[in-house]
């Protein structure tokens, strides 16, 4: 019926109650209802980088993306629901989305393949965003900002 999230007071953590309910109901979406629909034909959408206590941004997609994989759904399908799935959902997909020439592009190259795994995101050698090149230790450098502040207690 809910997520179960509840803060407790001003606390970012929540209380224990809400992160056990959090957790089963997490569990039980990922471990059953996801390979659930996926196998109807369902579509799904990967997105968690929304503005959620305890989902930080640059983080939580990769976290996301590791859990359908978990959930029985192939690698390259996975990529699939995040790239071409979510500019179809959006209605971008004529423009976006899949590496077509003549289409707008940002792109992620990998030191791995991501056939073999998700994990394979997490070795990137940069990011193509709207034109320009992010190397991989800027995005680092980046992301380790963006993860400190998080643990001060804001974004």
């Amino acid at each position: 019926r809910t997520w179960g999230w509840e803060e407790a007071g001003g606390s970012r953590s929540g209380n224990a109650q809400a992160i056990a309910r959090y957790t089963r109901t997490t569990q039980f979406f990922y471990a059953r209802m996801l390979p659930a629909l996926h196998r109807a034909g369902v579509g799904v959408l990967a997105g968690s980088d929304a503005p959620i206590p305890a989902l930080i941004p640059g983080f939580a997609l990769h976290d996301e993306l590791r859990l359908f994989e978990r959930s029985g759904i192939p690698p390259l399908e996975v990529l699939r629901i995040a790239t071409a799935g979510a500019a179809d959902a959006l209605g971008l997909g004529a423009r976006r989305g899949r590496v077509v020439a003549g289409f707008d592009a940002d792109l992620l190259l990998l030191d791995a393949d991501p056939a073999g795994g998700v994990a394979a995101l997490a070795r990137s050698a940069g990011v193509m965003v709207a034109g320009r090149w992010y190397a991989h230790t800027d995005l680092t450098i980046a992301l380790t900002g963006l993860a400190e502040r998080y643990r001060r207690g804001g974004p």
